[in-house]
């Protein structure tokens, strides 16, 4: 173990490194941008301004880890710039549950069992319906990839997919 520290009273649901020494949680009640000096850790809390709080599921730093994402209880893909939120997209119906970047690519994946691709420009390019792919429960879990790019899935209903 490098550091510990207490990160709030709700549950941590999502943590993402941006680099070596940066890096991101969120929570039912929390966004946190964290940085690690030595054995240290110190912690800013996210800043809302016009955007809807909601509980945030899942984050990632995309697209060479230049922009944090962070998805929310609502179906929303939330961008930030430093600690403070910058706009929300609708992006699912129900909750953003997964979150995964490539170098020009973010899919993202809710509980509507669709799995929707994003530009570097925020602008949905693909929509995946997993329910053509399952008899059980469609939602989106967990996204990743190789190295070659063939997308490893896991849904709510109990399904591995690649």
């Amino acid at each position: 173990m490098i550091a510990s520290s207490a990160v709030d009273k709700a549950r941590v649901l999502g943590a993402d490194w941006k680099d070596e020494i940066e890096f991101i949680t969120v929570g039912l009640k929390h966004i946190k941008l964290w940085t690690l000096n030595g054995r240290n850790l110190t912690s800013q809390k996210g800043v809302y301004g016009s955007v809807p709080k909601e509980a945030h599921l899942v984050a990632c730093y995309a697209f060479n880890k230049k922009t944090c994402v962070s998805g929310d209880a609502k179906g929303n893909l939330v961008t930030w710039s430093g600690r403070s939120a910058t706009k929300a997209i609708k992006a699912h119906n129900g909750g953003l549950w997964a979150l995964h970047s490539t170098k020009d690519k973010l899919f993202s994946g809710g509980q509507d069992g669709f799995i929707k691709v994003f530009n570097s420009k925020m602008e949905e390019t693909e929509k995946i319906d997993m329910s053509k792919y399952t008899s059980f429960n469609p939602g989106v879990r967990a996204i990743d990839s190789n190295s070659k790019g063939v997308m490893l899935l896991g849904l709510k209903g109990g399904d591995v997919i690649n």
